[in-house]
């Protein structure tokens, strides 16, 4: 077992003995939030989410996507007091507060008062928490509501607001060591974001620099065949559950959710192949970074726009020996010529 391997597996029993010590073997639960949207890395925290949940006995009876969320359709599933279980990542706060999954967070905890919610691991962070009163008044008021923190900023961070919370690693440790799909057919790959999170355009710092590929170019090649026709089909059946009567959505909803989890599969595949283009990878994508030491290749991770991954560096990857942290692009390219293995 190299270095890394070994790395991954303490993050991953990290991980899992904080789940198990929340959900005992057994325990039906509800998952909110799946990620059906083309962000990568959304896709490896649900992958590793389902493999993580199984390890520990947990027993996933639904999974819902933000826009499939129906009050009815989850208390079939597990009551007002059973388990729910909420996507984590980097959407807990005001940065994507119009988003779905925000929005069905609140609902959920106006809707669930007698269940157990358990956030999976997030990034906390509100630009401006006068914006979120309402949100942040259901988060202290609900009566069993545990957060998961990604990162130690966000610990504190939710100290602030006042929300206990218990720190843990990111769900995507729970893919746990992954096989590296090809050989580098380049010296390095820069993967860098262009979204709300991005520091700068990518051509600025890079001129190769690209971000994860859009939703038509994941859908284009062999892969993107299988991944269309997964596609099509929870579409499909999220549409017949819609028209059916109450008692016929909760079969057609798990329906969905198994087809989903190929869909994740094969969206984490493509953000594999993309990883492994280089022998180094340069990224400000957290996941690219994350994929990269589960396949033990060297990386340089930068930051984004606000501090998210100088936090999950400093309070988990920096045990990573083949990982480093940059503050700029310029320093990135240094670090990555020390790391190339040729």
């Amino acid at each position: 077992m190299t270095s890394a391997q070994a790395t991954t597996e303490e993050l991953r029993g990290e991980l899992e003995a904080t789940l198990s010590g929340l959900i005992e073997p057994g325990t039906e639960i509800a998952y909110v939030n799946l990620p059906n949207i083309g962000n990568l890395g959304d896709n490896a925290i649900y992958a590793g989410a389902r493999r993580s949940l199984d390890r520990i006995g947990a027993k996933v009876v639904l999974a819902l996507e933000p826009r499939a969320y129906r009050r009815a359709v989850l208390r079939r599933a597990i009551g007002e007091r059973g388990t729910i279980v909420i996507h984590g990542g980097a959407n807990f706060g005001d940065l994507y507060r119009k988003q779905p999954q925000q929005t069905t967070r609140r609902r959920l905890l106006r809707h669930f008062p007698d269940a157990r919610v358990i956030q999976l691991p997030q990034t906390i962070y509100f630009r401006d928490p006068e914006t979120s009163p309402r949100f942040i008044r259901l988060c202290r008021e609900h009566p069993d509501f545990t957060i998961l923190a990604r990162d130690g900023v966000s610990v504190e961070r939710a100290a602030g607001l006042g929300f206990e919370t218990t720190l843990a690693p990111d769900l995507a440790f729970g893919l746990g060591a992954l096989d590296r799909p090809a050989a580098a057919s380049t010296p390095s790959t820069w993967i860098v974001r262009e979204d709300v999170e991005r520091t700068s355009e990518p051509g600025s710092i890079e001129p190769s620099a690209r971000d994860w590929p859009t939703w038509r170019e994941q859908r284009s090649g062999a892969t993107g065949t299988r991944l269309r026709i997964d596609l099509a089909l929870v579409r499909r059946l999220n549409r017949v559950r819609e028209r059916a009567p109450v008692r016929a959505r909760l079969p057609i909803a798990r329906m969905a959710a198994r087809r989903y989890q190929r869909v994740a599969d094969r969206r984490v595949a493509i953000a594999a192949d993309m990883v492994a283009e280089g022998r180094v990878l340069v990224t400000d994508r957290f996941h690219g970074h994350v994929l990269a030491c589960l396949m033990g290749i060297p990386n340089v991770l930068l930051d984004n726009s606000y501090g998210k991954n100088r936090g999950l560096f400093e309070t988990w990857t920096h045990r990573y020996p083949i990982a480093r942290f940059a503050e700029s692009p310029d320093e990135a390219r240094e670090l990555a010529r020390s790391l190339d293995p040729s």
